[in-house]
């Protein structure tokens, strides 16, 4: 698959995919495959922090007021250490967030989980206004040249292209909020930004990315596997974005 021993290796899998597959076992593979001098990277988002993310307002479409002002009384306050990875950003990531050595950024909505070397370095700074820009882990994705190992998921949809839509001039924002567990374990609503991120699946990117980004291909269990190089898809997704919003 060509993924570089010593360097970071950003990862997104699809659940059904990996069915047949010890997770544990996946975990320690990749971990291998990089070696002791690079690193694994997984989002370990946990949008059911927010009454304002798609996730949750799906969840309580429907719903009288009275009845989402009690689910937003219910919402799990985020703790980073503790918190489970969302079931949206796939079972794999939790395993990788157990690991003894994961280390989990700090942003309580779009938190990342590194297991490496330079786990440090790459959940470093992550700021409540920036889920995935200029202060997140996916710069330091792209500033370490790393690659993204997609489990059964489309190129479209990697996370780290989600770096070129905070790179806009200016970005699309929108004030958010979540609940964290605050010191003493009480429970605290913080304010966040989010960041409107166009759809990469339009076919004119994708027939873009296919044809420009120099994609390795295998099969992992019973999907698809894709390997891509973060910072060349983040260059090319940006410049499309900045071409078509003039």
């Amino acid at each position: 698959m060509g993924v570089k021993r010593g360097g970071v290796l950003f990862v997104q899998a699809d659940d059904r995919v990996l069915a047949a597959v010890r997770l544990e076992q996946l975990v320690d593979a990749l971990l291998e495959a990089v070696g002791p001098e690079g690193a694994v990277v997984m989002s370990a988002a946990t949008p059911e922090n927010s009454p304002h993310s798609a996730y949750t307002r799906a969840a309580l479409a429907g719903l009288t007021n009275s009845a989402q002002e009690v689910c937003r009384s219910c919402m799990p306050p985020f703790d980073r250490a503790t918190t489970p990875v969302s079931a949206s950003a796939g079972a794999l990531a939790e395993v990788l967030r157990r690991h003894p050595a994961g280390l989990r950024s700090a942003h309580p909505q779009h938190s990342f989980v590194a297991v490496g070397r330079w786990a440090d370095y790459l959940m470093a700074g992550h700021r409540l206004d920036s889920p995935h820009g200029e202060h997140s882990p996916l710069l330091r994705l792209y500033q370490s040249h790393a690659q993204a190992l997609l489990l059964g998921v489309p190129l479209s949809r990697c996370l780290a292209w989600n770096l070129a839509a905070e790179r806009l001039p200016p970005p699309l924002t929108r004030g958010d909020s979540c609940v964290v567990r605050a010191d003493g374990g009480s429970r605290e609503w913080v304010a966040a930004t989010s960041v409107a991120v166009p759809d990469p699946g339009v076919p004119e990117l994708v027939e873009q990315m296919e044809t420009h980004l120099p994609l390795q291909r295998g099969t992992v269990a019973d999907g698809t596997a894709l390997v891509v190089p973060v910072e060349v898809g983040v260059d090319l997704v940006t410049s499309w974005l900045t071409d078509i919003t003039g």
